[in-house]
């Protein structure tokens, strides 16, 4: 039977991957659908990864408020709206999922709050990787060696630095401007990202 721990691990990789993966668009994927169904995977895992979780939700009144769980608190809080508005604005823009719903209306509002929403996703997920990076470096040193656990120290404070390119890149006008005309024109086409910023999403 899989541990608590380890089914948190796999739960927080496999959703880390889904939204790099989503990140880019149709650019990896030309049918849109198949950015709707990673977006509905997601979906499910966010639920799994918050029942799992319930008891930090729980005591988010309870206790008193240092500078480090404030930050933690905002940072999670901050992570868990954004994912909100993203599912509902992809709900409400699916073109092939969600389609038997009917909804023909707030196309407009659901394209933008899912473009702002997204960046700052990935924004406040860096800072997430961010701030467990460290706990998460000390287990892997548990029954490894010296070398090798400071290889994957390594390799862990690498992604941290990619993952917050990527939020941080989001709001580069250079990428914003682009992005934002894609939006208001067609869902089908691949968003205009640029080679450096598909390499630093993987």
């Amino acid at each position: 039977m899989i541990k608590q721990s380890t089914a948190r691990m796999i739960i927080d990789s496999a959703m880390t991957i889904i939204s790099l993966m989503l990140l880019g668009g149709n650019y990896f994927f030309p049918w849109t659908g198949v950015h709707e169904i990673l977006g509905v995977s997601l979906f499910v895992l966010w639920g799994i990864h918050v029942a799992l979780n319930r008891r930090w939700y729980g005591s988010l009144l309870k206790g008193s408020y240092r500078p480090i769980r404030i930050m933690q608190s905002t940072v999670n809080c901050g992570i868990l709206v954004c994912a909100l508005f993203l599912m509902i604005s992809g709900v409400m823009l699916s073109q092939h999922v969600f389609v038997f719903l009917g909804i023909d209306f707030g196309a407009n509002f659901s394209r933008i709050a899912h473009l702002l929403a997204s960046h700052w996703y990935f924004l406040f997920m860096s800072l997430h990787i961010g701030l467990h990076v460290q706990t998460i470096a000390m287990k892997e040193q548990n029954g490894t060696t010296r070398s090798s656990a400071r290889l994957k120290s390594i390799a862990l404070y690498v992604l941290l630095v990619l993952e917050e390119r990527t939020g941080t890149s989001s709001f580069n006008p250079e990428l914003s401007g682009p992005r934002a005309t894609h939006f208001n024109g067609s869902l089908c086409k691949p968003f205009p990202l640029s080679k450096n910023t598909h390499i630093s999403m993987f």
